[in-house]
């Protein structure tokens, strides 16, 4: 079986014993569903973010905005993925509770969660908007489209993430350029 099996046998890849909302840095790669290139396209070594890519990077960029623990370094948003790396330090958050109550709310699996949920609001309400502006200059009253888009599964991601501990400065300046040199080596 893969690493990549949606089965309930599926394996993690996941430090056993390791708790992800320790502070430290992070590396973290969030892939879309089938590898579809959703976000934009390389141009001459540049990433060119169409308009969901725009919704990925602006939502990414909010995140320290909601949640004051964590520290934005070095991303990028592909055409198909999105490289960053995550630093966490609650030395401004005073835990009220003890360690076996802890929340998991500030994990790294939990800040990956939270974005590509925003995400996902995000694009559903961008497409809302594109179809009641249809709607309006097209002259109707038609809701069906806003109902379907209702009902509809707005499936983007991948289940899954790739993480890994950033251990020391050697690593931190590797990953760092492996993100911004990712357009460039795109093929």
């Amino acid at each position: 079986m893969g690493l990549l099996n949606s089965g309930k046998n599926r394996k993690s890849i996941r430090l056993k014993k390791y708790d992800y909302s320790w502070n430290g840095l992070y590396f973290v790669t969030i892939c879309c569903l089938k590898n579809t290139s959703f976000f934009g396209e390389v141009i001459e070594g540049e990433m060119v973010l169409n308009t969901i890519g725009k919704i990925a990077h602006a939502e990414w960029l909010r995140t320290s905005e909601i949640r004051d623990y964590v520290i934005l370094h070095e991303f990028v948003v592909m055409p198909n993925h999105i490289h960053m790396i995550i630093e966490l330090d609650d030395t401004k958050y005073k835990r009220e509770t003890s360690v076996l109550f802890q929340s998991s709310s500030r994990t790294i699996g939990s800040i990956v969660r939270g974005y590509k949920i925003a995400v996902i609001k995000q694009i559903k309400q961008e497409v809302k908007q594109y179809i009641k502006q249809k709607i309006q200059v097209e002259h109707r009253e038609d809701t069906i489209p806003l109902l379907l888009l209702e009902k509809c599964m707005f499936k983007i991601w991948h289940r899954n993430y790739y993480e890994c501990i950033i251990r020391d400065e050697r690593a931190y300046e590797n990953i760092k350029r492996y993100i911004q040199n990712n357009p460039k080596k795109w093929l």
